[in-house]
């Protein structure tokens, strides 16, 4: 009990220097596309209230103020969710070669042991000199795929770090409860609302609309009256396309998220039964059942579990977020200022 006891407050001192994903998503505020986004949108905003206060304002100078009021407030919430998402990429990467560094050294301990053995055996008459040189060889290919996996592992948190500034090298697995609920099917509709380009084609048929209602015959030709009339047409049929192919995109997103959340639960069953199993197995070797060599397997089998329950949540998180940030969540986020 007492090492059980010294084990969790090792790792409790561990995982509080170590970042976790509210962390990291608590700086999204301070990135250079976010920051460049607030500026635009306080800028927007307090020129919308300079225009209105103004007693000689045209309805064409209001519109346009509103408007650009509109977008920017727009590109910010856009800017923040594609930022949130390109974060929850490179976080999920990094949890993913963690993960991968410590299989690798888990390998290594396997391949060491192994070769122990293969040495024992030679010893004994039971083995030969190539099953030690075959053991030798396999754990120097072991050994590579540490370094090579320590490698991938600096490369993963140097990626987090250009988006979100420095922090302890360590990222810490969002366990089941820190994970986001599923949204309903009906959110698509608010995700296709809040785009960027539908908020441009919709702005563009107002000004359309604007534009034929302040021309009149008694100063307008008739041929500036039908130009309007077939720019209002063309505004309203690019409203429709833009709205229908955010639409199909953000669905796309949606059934993403529901494969991923299925996908989740298979996963999550598969890393029950494997720590079940290293359980069981480490209950046969206390009682003389196994071998330690069968254990370091079987501790490898569950890391591998764990790997693959990790990237499950990953690919859950990623199409969460990346479904929240619609069809603007694919493009590359700023760094830290």
């Amino acid at each position: 009990m007492k090492k059980i006891l010294l084990l969790s407050l090792a790792l409790a001192f561990s995982n509080a220097f170590a970042l976790s994903l509210q962390d990291a998503l608590a700086k999204v505020p301070q990135t250079v596309s976010v920051k460049q986004a607030r500026t635009e949108a306080v800028d927007a905003k307090n020129n919308l209230e300079r225009q209105l206060s103004d007693p000689l304002l045209t309805k064409p100078t209001e519109l346009a103020a509103r408007q650009r009021n509109e977008l920017a407030q727009l590109r910010l919430t856009a800017a923040q969710r594609s930022t949130e998402s390109s974060v929850v990429s490179a976080y999920t990467q990094a949890l993913e070669a963690q993960k991968l560094v410590q299989i690798a050294e888990k390998g290594v301990d396997l391949r060491g042991l192994s070769l122990n053995v293969a040495q024992i055996r030679q010893r004994n008459g039971s083995g030969t000199a190539f099953d030690v040189k075959d053991a030798q060889n396999q754990l120097e290919d072991a050994k590579k795929n540490l370094v090579s996996d320590k490698d991938g592992l600096s490369t993963a948190l140097r990626s987090l770090q250009i988006i979100i500034g420095a922090f302890d090298n360590k990222v810490v697995v969002p366990q089941p409860g820190q994970l986001p609920g599923m949204v309903e099917a009906k959110m698509t509709e608010t995700v296709v609302n809040r785009s960027v380009n539908v908020a441009q084609a919709r702005q563009g048929l107002e000004s359309a609309k604007q534009q034929v209602a302040l021309l009149d015959p008694s100063y307008s030709a008739q041929s500036q009256i039908d130009a309007a009339k077939t720019q209002l047409e063309n505004a309203a049929d690019s409203l429709d396309s833009a709205q229908d192919n955010e639409r199909l995109s953000v669905t796309s997103l949606f059934n993403g998220l529901q494969t991923a959340r299925t996908g989740l639960g298979v996963q999550e069953a598969a890393e029950n039964n494997a720590q079940d199993r290293l359980t069981t197995d480490q209950k046969r070797l206390k009682s003389g059942l196994i071998s330690q060599l069968q254990l370091l397997q079987t501790e490898r089998s569950t890391l591998q579990a764990e790997l693959g329950l990790i990237q499950a949540r990953s690919t859950y998180l990623k199409a969460y977020y990346g479904f929240l940030a619609g069809s603007g969540g694919s493009g590359a986020a700023g760094g830290r200022g």
